[in-house]
């Protein structure tokens, strides 16, 4: 046995140096983490099996069932990397639910490594894969885990091809790069077969993926160690894309200004810091499984995911009552009067930006009660109340430009670039965003007159252009 272990020992240390900067970047708190440190272990298991094979025969052992156990915890253990890597790439995507709501899929993705499971389990007994004779081994047949292994290869770029639009470019070009890895190890073993570098081509692929997507500013806040806005801004707008049924507590402190003109910096963060751990322990306490994130000026957010939804009623009244307990903060009692708001998507909400312009300032809509708002009956509430009001609202719009135009731009695949935009109307009134559907039923009527032969707009289009 005369193999090169260099590879190895370069794959542990810088597998190792990934997972312990990871830990102690606190990078585990959302399950594209979680994954991401299951592909790591692993790789490194795999790694380090690989190398006690070759370090325990140089150093004269030759028990051959010890080499057949530690090849055959090399062998799952490497061959496991690839299906949880396609594991990796379905969290990034955020498209668990579909996984859940296709279990004949799920399942069918388990039989590659069941396959290979099973073939190594009972291979001291047919010798169908490797024997051992003196320490030396002697390979039977590798086709099986290259085919099953293919096949979640095959699966994972099927996969990122189909779903390209929930991925970032630079996601996109890291998860990518273990493509080129495996093929340039395949090369090196064809001319250098001594020489073990398929583990080293998946550090260095864990390598790029930890160094351009793991990254915890793009993750994590630095004040309360939640996840952080343009993640939650992120996470939303592909479960609203995806079809993914959520179900989101709005925290707002309403006096959140006060408290920081009291306080200050550095002591309102104290105060933050203190009501993220509460947050945490009601998360883990009640199992809900929530994703926690904290946005900006005393704004919260948490999200449960269909699954999950018989915890998120208690949860939100545990928060509830959790935000009406005295905070001591530099000596100072601080009563946070803070609004909680269960909404569930895409129920009441149509897409990201509706459920922010409500979550935004929903708090300055209505007096303060202490309870728990559910926004389907407040929704319901303001529907009524501004359908009474649309002719007013209305008319206040034109005179005073309360009618704003965004202009969404519109991306060609086939050009591969942007090539027009789209012009869509919003009214902003006193109370705030009006929803479109509001808006149309009034306009409809006043706004466009339709004759025989189309449309046409009077004079009021023409003064909100």
């Amino acid at each position: 046995m005369n193999l090169l272990i260099h590879f190895d020992v370069a794959s542990v240390i810088i597998l190792v140096i990934i997972l312990a900067t990871n830990l102690y970047r606190k990078m585990y708190k959302d399950m594209s983490s979680v994954v991401f440190m299951g592909l790591i272990a692993t790789t490194l298991l795999a790694a380090t099996f690989e190398c006690a094979q070759i370090i325990l025969y140089g150093a004269g052992v030759r028990n051959d069932i010890v080499f057949t156990v530690i090849k055959t915890l090399y062998v799952l253990f490497h061959n496991l990397a690839t299906p949880v890597y396609f594991l990796y790439v379905i969290s990034i995507a955020r498209t668990w639910h579909k996984m859940q709501e296709h279990p004949v899929i799920s399942i069918a993705l388990l039989v590659p490594y069941a396959v290979i499971l099973i073939m190594y389990i009972i291979n001291p007994f047919t010798g169908w894969m490797f024997t051992f004779s003196a320490g030396i081994e002697t390979l039977h047949t590798a086709a099986v885990q290259y085919i099953c292994s293919g096949i979640y290869i095959a699966a994972t770029v099927f996969y990122v091809i189909r779903n390209r639009n929930l991925f970032k470019k630079h996601q996109l070009l890291a998860l990518a790069s273990m493509l080129p890895l495996t093929a340039l190890a395949i090369i090196v073993k064809l001319f250098l077969p001594n020489s073990l570098v398929g583990v080293f081509s998946n550090a260095v692929g864990i390598m790029i993926m930890s160094t351009v997507i793991q990254r915890p500013e793009l993750v994590i806040d630095t004040v309360t160690q939640l996840k952080k806005y343009s993640l939650y801004a992120d996470d939303m707008d592909k479960a609203f894309k995806n079809g993914n049924h959520l179900s989101v507590i709005m925290i707002n402190i309403a006096n959140y200004s006060a408290i920081y003109h009291l306080l200050g910096y550095d002591e309102t963060n104290r105060l933050l810091r203190k009501i993220s751990n509460r947050l945490n322990d009601l998360n883990i306490r009640y199992r809900a499984f929530a994703n926690i994130y904290y946005l900006d000026r005393g704004r919260f957010r948490i999200t449960v995911n269909s699954f999950n939804t018989d915890k998120i009623r208690p949860l939100a009244f545990a928060v509830n009552e959790m935000l009406k307990d005295k905070l001591t903060v530099k000596n100072i009692d601080i009563t946070p009067n803070s609004f909680v708001c269960v909404a569930r998507c895409p129920e009441d909400f149509d897409d990201f930006a509706s459920l922010t312009m409500f979550g935004s300032d929903f708090h300055n809509k209505i007096p303060y009660t202490g309870d728990v708002i559910v926004a389907e009956e407040l929704l319901k509430e303001r529907e009524f109340s501004l359908s009474n009001e649309m002719d007013d609202i209305i008319d206040r719009a034109l005179d005073r430009g309360n009618l704003k135009v965004y202009y969404q731009p519109i991306y060609s695949v086939a050009e591969k670039r942007f090539t027009s935009a789209e012009a869509l109307l919003r009214l902003i009134d006193d109370e705030g965003y009006v929803e479109d559907y509001l808006v149309l039923l009034i306009a409809n009527d006043r706004m466009i007159l339709q004759y025989d032969d189309g449309y046409e707009r009077p004079e009021t289009w023409y003064r909100v252009q």
